[in-house]
């Protein structure tokens, strides 16, 4: 299945006109065969507890650490009796929703900190990841990020319609965070600025679309002209309106749905064939959970609970937000998925110690196909050094325009290749 997204989306380079059009397929189908390979080495050769445990680690000092950072930025507002403390966290980041796409990956993961080795060996660590991951459940509220918390819910009940009572341990370490975060919330969006006179402006809570709307029309619309195929890659950027709404709205580097995006730019072919692995991922969750049974730990409950709910989160948030285009979120992504997918290859010994003292023998076409892959990759690459180098010469250019705001769509803005550039 996976071979056959690939195999449709590279085919879809041959239909664009972009002296680039090999740079984004090369670039998802590089994401799934990355997934593919080392999600299958670690399943059947290596060890996850082994790989999880530093995991786990760095993924608690990274929270820990930008929560603490965050906390600064929060001082010198107070200190400067600025009102809008949202337009400066979270911070780092060319938008918030950015980070807020991060953090649907991170949250869910949060709770594996809490019962690793140094956990138990350390209440300062426990306390500095529950304190990190309050602060970021803080800012999620104080950002009015829907999206990642539509996504987490989302990611909760899909985790529960599967696991059942087995997601009851993962789901009391991650609503610890979510109580201690809005502790958080009150003190220091309410409390604080109140006993020192300062009143803070939180982002306001939208209701609608926020414009998503007319650009969930203009892709489905774009979706049809081609149907089951799609436009070629990035035709999105370059397409002649379709809709009257889209042609009278601001144009955006992506639809802020990525399947629709897809459809758009891919097909519903390789749209149906991605819903497809979604229910294969189900189909071998369920599997796992009839193989852990009654005597699974809860240790192993709470691991395959937290990269289940944010996997589940993250698809979902993809439906809401570029979650498969801004470079944070795919690269972060990747190894969420490489770990997911090892527990789907070998669910029977995925939380089980690897297999010690055996040596592996690779045939020979292994060989030849990893030559033949580098070589490919050699190539892809030098084509990403020129597409990086034709978005500098052509980034005057943009800043000229009207809204000269940065886009992910790969490194600086989602308005080029241009069709009148070559």
């Amino acid at each position: 299945m996976v071979l056959s997204i690939g195999g449709l989306i590279f085919a879809h380079a041959f239909i664009s006109n972009s002296h680039f059009r090999w740079i984004e397929p090369g670039l998802y189908v590089g994401f799934l065969g990355c997934i593919v390979l080392f999600g299958g080495l670690l399943g059947k050769s290596l060890s996850l507890k082994s790989l999880l445990e530093p995991m786990s680690v760095i993924l608690g000092a990274c929270v820990a650490l930008y929560g603490a950072m965050s906390l600064n930025y929060y001082g010198f507002s107070l200190s400067d009796r600025d009102v809008k403390i949202a337009d400066h966290l979270p911070w780092g980041f060319v938008n918030i929703r950015y980070w807020s796409q991060v953090a649907t990956w991170l949250l869910p993961l949060l709770p594996l900190a809490l019962i690793n080795g140094l956990a138990r060996r350390s209440r300062l660590w426990v306390l500095l990841v529950v304190l990190g991951g309050a602060i970021w459940i803080w800012m999620i509220l104080l950002s009015s990020a829907r999206g990642t918390v539509v996504s987490l819910l989302v990611g909760t009940v899909c985790a529960f319609v599967i696991f059942r009572h087995a997601v009851l341990p993962w789901l009391k370490l991650f609503g610890l965070l979510l109580l201690c975060g809005g502790i958080f919330w009150l003190v220091l969006s309410g409390l604080m600025p109140a006993l020192l006179g300062v009143s803070f402006e939180g982002r306001e809570l939208s209701i609608g679309s926020s414009g998503r709307w007319v650009l969930w029309q203009e892709a489905f619309a774009m979706s049809l002209q081609s149907f089951p195929f799609g436009q070629g890659p990035q035709a999105w950027l370059t397409h002649e309106p379709l809709t009257e709404a889209y042609r009278g709205s601001k144009a955006f580097g992506h639809p802020h749905n990525m399947y629709l995006m897809w459809a758009a730019e891919y097909g519903w072919l390789v749209v149906c064939l991605i819903f497809g692995m979604f229910a294969w991922m189900a189909h071998r969750l369920f599997k796992l959970r009839n193989l852990m049974g009654v005597n699974a730990r809860s240790r192993d409950e709470v691991v395959l609970c937290g990269v289940t709910v944010s996997v589940a989160s993250a698809l979902c948030h993809a439906s809401i937000s570029a979650v498969f285009v801004a470079p944070a979120s795919m690269l972060i992504g990747l190894f969420v998925l490489i770990v997911f997918y090892a527990m789907l290859q070998s669910p029977q010994s995925a939380l089980n110690k690897g297999r010690s003292g055996m040596v592996r023998r690779y045939p020979a076409w292994t060989f030849c196909c990893l030559f033949i892959v580098s070589a490919m990759s050699l190539w892809w690459l030098s084509g990403v050094y020129q597409y990086h180098q034709a978005m500098v010469r052509d980034l005057p250019v943009y800043l000229e325009q009207p809204a000269n705001a940065y886009f992910p769509r790969f490194w600086y803005h989602g308005y080029f290749p241009r069709t009148d550039t070559p």
